[in-house]
C-alpha cells in the first residue's frame, strides 16, 4: 500500500461512525487495525459475511482487490450498492444455507460478523475455509464467550497465527448498556 492509498483509507474511516454510537459497526480502532495490518499483507479478494450498513465494506473496498459483501437484509444491500463502490459485488443471502458456499468464489480474506452464536460461526468459518482463504477477520471476538471460544478452538486446531485488532479488552460499549469486552474487539488469524 502506498501513502495515498492509507490516506484513502484514513478518510473513508473519518466518514463512518464509531461503534461507540453504531453498535452494529467496527470501531474506528478495529478499521484502522485493519488498515495496518493489510498495509504489508495482500487481502486478496475480500469475502465479507455480514456486512450490514457496510461502514467496513467501504474500507474493505478500498484495501482489498474486490470484495463480496454478502448481508441477509435487502435493505443493508440496497445501502451498501448506494456507494456505489466500483469494486464490491453484493449478494443478499442466507449465510447458514449450506448453497450459499457455491455461491462464493475462492478468496484471500474473509471476514465474518453475522450472527454470533456458536452454531453460526462454526458454520461461517466452515464456509471461509471453503474459500481457500489465507487470513480470517472475526468481529465481536471479545463481546460473545461462546464465539470466542469457537474461534479460540479454530486457532489451536489449525495453528493461526493472531493478530488483535480494535478495542481492548475491558473497554465499555455506551451503546449496548455499557457491556465491556471480555477479550479483543477483533482478531485476525492467519491459516
Amino acid at each position: 500500500m502506498n501513502l495515498q492509498q492509507i490516506a484513502n483509507c484514513l478518510q473513508f474511516i473519518a466518514t463512518t461512525p464509531d461503534k461507540s454510537v453504531w453498535k452494529t459497526t467496527t470501531s474506528h480502532l478495529f478499521k484502522l487495525d485493519l488498515v495496518k495490518y493489510f498495509s504489508v499483507n495482500d487481502p486478496g479478494v475480500i469475502i465479507e459475511l455480514g456486512a450490514a450498513q457496510g461502514h467496513t465494506t467501504g474500507l474493505l473496498s478500498l484495501l482489498g482487490d474486490a470484495v463480496i459483501a454478502v448481508d441477509f437484509d435487502e435493505a443493508n444491500i440496497a445501502i451498501i450498492n448506494s456507494m456505489q463502490l466500483a469494486n464490491v459485488t453484493t449478494l443478499c443471502a442466507d449465510l447458514y444455507d449450506d448453497k450459499i458456499s457455491l455461491r462464493l468464489c475462492s478468496a484471500g480474506t474473509v471476514m465474518i460478523d453475522a450472527v454470533h452464536t456458536k452454531e453460526a460461526v462454526e458454520h461461517d468459518i466452515k464456509t471461509a475455509l471453503a474459500t481457500n482463504c489465507r487470513y480470517i477477520i472475526f468481529d465481536d471476538y471479545g463481546m460473545f464467550p461462546d464465539v470466542r471460544a469457537v474461534i479460540d478452538n479454530f486457532i489451536k486446531k489449525n495453528n493461526c497465527k493472531i493478530t488483535f485488532i480494535g478495542l481492548h479488552p475491558g473497554a465499555s460499549l455506551p451503546n449496548t448498556c455499557n457491556k465491556q469486552l471480555g477479550h479483543w474487539e477483533g482478531v485476525i488469524c492467519a491459516i
